[in-house]
């Protein structure tokens, strides 16, 4: 039982960390757009420099 109220604690915690990261986007006052987002999932030079590490070139 307590294995759950931990996960549930942890779950509300990312909800409102997440509801406070993207307030702007929900009170409708901010538009994510593409490039945007790519701050949020990955950085710029660290997909570069995967890409050029895998041996493919732009």
């Amino acid at each position: 039982m307590k294995k759950h109220s931990t996960t549930l604690l942890i779950f509300l915690g990312l909800l409102v960390l997440s509801a406070g990261c993207f307030y702007s986007v929900l009170d409708g006052k901010a538009l994510l757009v593409e490039r945007d987002l790519a701050v949020f999932f990955i950085p710029p030079r660290l997909l570069w420099t995967n890409i050029l590490k895998g041996g493919e070139f732009p």
